[in-house]
């Protein structure tokens, strides 16, 4: 079994605070779902989040420190808009984002590494942990009244969608594009549901379906002028052509669930500070791709596997809007 059937692949994205208030970023802040946070009145308006967690989330897979070599992860994204309109029923949005992980990795990665493997293998192997991420983030947004409706583009260089598209996938570039729709419904102003359904087009192909639920209210204030929320994302991510099971490590299909409670607190009315926390579950695709791993195998250590079958997240950033 080959060491590139050992690792799936993610990405996480910024959802808003409260209807008409800045974003609170989810644990790996990312582009590919950038919105814009400021009141639909402004023509031009955007935002700029910096901010760390404690571990490196993609599409709801955590990797373990054989992956990422260490806890921890420092996240930036420069969020814009710009409405189309005066009624700001259509339109731009664009974004850029890095995610930094601390422990040694660079935005090409680590290509060779030295493991300490049994006597069955000895020397270098082709190293496949995370790079650090940059994503570039593009989408028309079409907006009426109780529901949304964006199209878009996303260009992701490293994490572990770029960790599949150079290794897994032998592509010799650590860069995956993808097409996007997300249409969102919010039938009251403390809840709304959307799905994000993705394809990638370059780098590696396949299909991501992620559904999402977002319970929202003020704790301090009022909806018009918060001072502290309460946010509850409820999510999960499938995917299917990227585990495909002519891969002896993978299945048809892979799938986290996840939950994330956040509470942002409005320091001024352009200045949030969002602490967070979440829990995330591997599914089927994660768990085979554990079992059986050549690093665990090689290495006869157990813990040597790619994902955390559970894990716990924590997070806090601080977003300025303008």
């Amino acid at each position: 079994m080959k060491l590139r059937t050992a690792l799936l692949l993610s990405a996480l994205g910024c959802t808003s605070a409260l209807a008409a208030a800045p974003t609170a970023p989810q644990p790996n802040v990312t582009a590919e779902t950038a919105q814009a946070i400021a009141p639909v009145s402004k023509r031009l308006s955007g935002s700029l989040t910096v901010g760390y967690s404690s571990n490196y989330v993609g599409r709801g897979y955590v990797p373990t420190n054989t992956i990422v070599e260490g806890e921890g992860c420092i996240n930036s994204v420069l969020q814009t808009k710009y409405n189309l309109d005066e009624e700001g029923t259509w339109s731009w949005n664009a974004a850029v984002a890095y995610n930094a992980i601390p422990s040694g990795h660079t935005l090409y990665g680590n290509p060779h590494y030295g493991y300490p493997y049994n006597q069955r293998y000895t020397g270098p192997i082709k190293e496949m942990n995370v790079e650090n991420e940059f994503v570039v983030s593009t989408s028309v947004t079409y907006k009426k009244e109780l529901w949304n409706v964006s199209l878009g583009y996303d260009m992701v260089h490293g994490g572990m969608l770029g960790v599949m598209a150079k290794h897994f996938h032998k592509q010799g570039a650590s860069n995956v594009n993808e097409v996007f729709i997300r249409p969102e419904w919010t039938p009251a102003p403390w809840v709304s549901v959307n799905c994000t359904t993705r394809y990638s087009i370059q780098g590696i192909y396949g299909w991501w379906f992620e559904p999402q639920v977002t319970f929202k209210a003020p704790l301090i204030g009022t909806p018009e002028n918060v001072k502290l929320a309460a946010k509850l994302d409820l999510g999960a991510s499938f995917t299917a052509d990227y585990f495909s099971a002519e891969d002896m490590a993978c299945s048809n299909g892979g799938q986290t669930w996840w939950f994330r409670f956040s509470t942002p607190w409005f320091i001024q009315d352009n200045l949030i500070l969002t602490p967070s926390i979440g829990c995330y579950w591997a599914g089927k695709g994660a768990m085979k791709s554990n079992n059986r791993s050549q690093i665990r195998e090689l290495s006869d250590n157990d813990l040597n596997v790619p994902f955390k079958n559970f894990a716990v997240v924590a997070g806090v950033h601080l977003t300025y809007t303008f």
